[in-house]
């Protein structure tokens, strides 16, 4: 029973050669078109992957400009002026030096200047 079961596996195996044997330029196609799919979708995933980062860093970056924007002319901080509130004169009127005066919270500088620098590199580096 053993020997009938190994020539009817033989018998298969050689059939199914002789027709791979006629038809070996078909295999040759297929092999070749899988192997360029294969590097076209190594491809994709590094193109995909880079593109990803790009709009994170312009998300990032759109971000912390409007965070900035936020903490630069939200009126319940103070009365002074948006554009008086980065640079305004110090204490003594006629001091010539200025001194960095804007109103938002430690917080929200840090905030905004982490979403800057986050899509800066992201977007750059």
């Amino acid at each position: 029973m053993n020997t009938t079961n190994d020539k009817e596996l033989n018998d298969a195996i050689q059939t199914r050669m002789e027709v791979a044997r006629q038809n070996w330029g078909w295999l040759l196609t297929v092999g070749i078109l899988f192997v360029l799919l294969g590097t076209i979708g190594l491809g994709m995933t590094v193109a995909l992957t880079l593109t990803s980062i790009l709009f994170l860093g312009a998300f990032l970056l759109v971000g912390g400009v409007f965070s900035l924007f936020y903490t630069i002319t939200s009126p319940h901080r103070s009365p002074i002026p948006w554009f008086r509130r980065f640079w305004a004169p110090g204490r003594d009127q006629d001091s010539p030096i200025a001194h960095f005066s804007c109103q938002g919270t430690r917080q929200e500088k840090r905030f905004s200047c982490f979403l800057l620098s986050q899509g800066l590199w992201r977007m750059f580096f």
